[in-house]
């Protein structure tokens, strides 16, 4: 495998870049690899374009939750909340970090069921499917509730 070391024009160094906007261009090299460096960073441009008109993907996350805080039915709910940030927003963070940043992620408090701490990794630990990626929940025992909130956190994100 061949790694590529970026540098970028107009004063950014790779170091400055959010890991999600890293994670991009690392996907858009790998699959287009064939392109040349200026159509990359044209969809590059698009892409942040894009970005800063429907916010970061933890922002999408952000306003979901506040606007799908009435399919919470317990304060496990969290739990789905964790694994869209991890496995569909990128949140590079542990259980306990997202516990505890919660408040700092700007995540709409839910009235009848804060995310406390613990409240992610309990739910976790008796739900095995849950530390697999959100995709094979499904087939692996979620139940209607997780999926109908799982769905529409993923629907609002985009």
């Amino acid at each position: 495998m061949i790694k590529m070391k970026m540098n970028f024009v107009d004063g950014f160094s790779g170091s400055e870049l959010d890991p999600m906007i890293e994670m991009v261009v690392r996907a858009i090299v790998k699959r287009l690899a064939h392109k040349a460096v200026d159509e990359c960073m044209d969809m590059v441009r698009e892409l942040m374009a894009q970005r800063q008109e429907k916010g970061t993907p933890m922002q999408q996350l952000t306003r979901a939750v506040g606007e799908g805080s009435h399919l919470f039915w317990a304060a496990s709910a969290w739990a789905v909340v964790y694994g869209v940030a991890r496995d569909v927003c990128g949140y590079p963070g542990s259980m306990t970090d997202f516990e505890r940043n919660v408040t700092m992620l700007k995540l709409a408090p839910t009235k009848d069921y804060p995310c406390e701490p613990k409240t992610v990794s309990r739910t976790m630990s008796n739900h095995t499917y849950m530390r697999m990626h959100v995709d094979k929940w499904k087939d692996n025992g979620a139940s209607e509730r997780e999926l109908r909130l799982l769905d529409f956190l993923r629907q609002k994100i985009g």
